[in-house]
Order: C-alpha cells, then structure tokens, then sequence
C-alpha cells in the first residue's frame, strides 16, 4: 500500500491532497462512500450535499467535513468520539495535533479521517478477495 499520502510543512496529512489523490486515482466515490458509511455506524448525519458530491468540488467538500468535525469537537463531543472509533484513527496519530484551537483540530483531524478512510479504499483494492470487507 503506498502511503505517499502528504504531510505538510508541519508533519500533519492535508486532507484536499487525499481527496485530490482520490480523484485522479479515480476513487474519489469509493472514498465518499467510505466515509459515509463510517458516519453511519457512528450513528451520524453524513455532512457533505449530493449536489456536491456530484461536482466533485474537493474543496466543498472537504470544508464541510471540517466543519461538521468542528461542530462534534465543540457541541457534540460524544459523537465525535463514536465518529473517531468508526473511522479507527489509531491514537499515535493524535499525538501531533494541538488540542487549543479547535479550528485547526478540526482542519487537521478532517485530514486524519480522509487519510484512514483512503487507507482502507487502498487496502481492499490490494488484498485478494477482500472486496466485500467490512471494516
């Protein structure tokens, strides 16, 4: 599985470059649909408009993920973690990101969760016979 997935300047995965790397690699519904279904099993409301879906408007996109992640992060902490556990983050990737701004928590966990999400996409396509796995 390549892991060339980006880190920026300071060590933290820019979550338009996952979805741009999504898009070009010609995933970018399979990644969606990842992550809708992990919101589902968080018991949430996916965040991002079929209309925008539809454009592939990566930067609406991802900017209604991180709002939505802000949004659990300050009103609905509970979710968030349900939402954390469905995506299966492991914890070392938490280590990096500063708990005092929640805007930028919000920005850098939105790209933790694409980063993930793309992993699994990766994962499935590279594993014989796991395309109906269930993670």
């Amino acid at each position: 599985m390549s892991n060339s997935l980006g880190n920026g300047a300071e060590g933290r995965v820019e979550g338009l470059e996952v979805l741009s790397k999504a898009k070009t690699s010609g995933l970018l519904s399979p990644l969606i649909l990842q992550l809708q279904k992990d919101y589902g099993r968080a018991g949430l409301d996916f965040p991002i408009s079929e209309s925008k879906l539809l454009k592939e408007d990566l930067r609406a996109i991802f900017t209604n993920l991180k709002e939505d992640i802000y949004v659990l992060l300050m009103e609905h902490f509970d979710h968030y973690l349900n939402l954390m556990y469905a995506v299966d983050i492991p914890e070392r990737e938490f280590q990096g990101i500063d708990p005092t701004d929640a805007v930028e928590a919000a920005h850098q966990l939105s790209g933790l969760i694409l980063k993930r999400e793309w992993q699994k996409i990766q994962w499935r396509r590279s594993s014989p016979g796991s395309g109906s796995a269930q993670k």
